[in-house]
């Protein structure tokens, strides 16, 4: 394995570690933990899914497809599995998903954190760390910009409207 390759595979894992910090730091909104096999296991099915369609050389649009569908499927198992088909809703699953998100949403102005894990409030967050982690690797792996992040030893300055790089030297520290 190469430096490069290596490197790679350490970003894409603390990238990961990442994402189950975010979800370990939602036991704020909840009163239980109970909501953390849903939730990680939908940020790690992100992860799983970007990386293997990025390393198949899939496209970002097919990847974003693929993504969708497994999405899908995930919420169907992890949420719905009795009104499912295997993995595939049916009428049942819509109306038991229309359901749950009726009753989020008739308590989302009616609760405080930390909040019981209502079943439409963990799905939220699933769904929108699926999101959040997709995203994630396409910034991260795919863009491969050149900008950093957080520049070292560079000063960011609004200059006419545009954010400016510069390295400070002795005189202007």
């Amino acid at each position: 394995m190469n430096t490069r390759r290596l490197v790679e595979a350490l970003a894409e894992l603390a990238l990961l570690v990442l994402s189950v910090v975010v979800v370990l730091t939602m036991s704020r909104l909840f009163d239980t933990s109970t909501y953390l096999p849903e939730v990680i296991t939908m940020a790690v099915a992100s992860h799983a899914v970007a990386f293997i369609t990025r390393r198949a050389g899939f496209s970002t649009l097919t990847s974003i497809a693929v993504s969708l569908l497994v999405l899908v499927a995930a919420v169907t198992v992890l949420f719905y599995r009795d009104t499912a088909w295997a993995f595939i809703p049916t009428g049942d699953t819509l109306e038991a998903l229309r359901a749950d998100l009726q009753v989020g949403r008739d308590q989302f102005s009616a609760v405080q954190a930390p909040a019981p894990p209502l079943a439409s409030f963990v799905l939220g967050c699933g769904v929108l760390m699926w999101i959040a982690a997709f995203l994630a690797n396409w910034a991260g792996f795919r863009t491969r910009s050149s900008t950093r992040s957080v520049p070292s030893r560079e000063r960011t300055t609004p200059r006419a409207g545009v954010w400016c790089h510069w390295t400070p030297t002795a005189d202007s520290s």
